[in-house]
């Protein structure tokens, strides 16, 4: 809760100045921001793959469901990640 409250108090701060708020962290966090907040239009993606070319997931196959960027659009489902246990 005190995140929340944090995210709320920087993303209204940010607007003071005319800016839109953009998430700095990259993936499932920063996606979170940008759909938890509206007003944040922007989010970070770092790119991990080897080649610098491709874009693979964030979490490697912890998350076999992960949202990756395509057209410079994510779409989040509403029943959110799964989460793959074990190896």
């Amino acid at each position: 809760m005190v995140r929340l409250k944090i995210h709320r108090q920087t993303s209204h701060s940010i607007e003071t100045w005319g800016a839109p708020p953009t998430g700095t962290r990259s993936s499932i966090y920063s996606y979170h921001l940008q759909f938890a907040f509206t007003n944040a239009p922007l989010g970070e993606f770092i790119n991990l793959s080897p080649d610098a070319a491709s874009i693979q997931p964030y979490f490697g196959g912890l998350f076999p469901d992960e949202p990756l960027p395509k057209d410079g659009k994510i779409t989040l489902e509403p029943e959110g990640l799964k989460l793959r246990w074990g190896g």
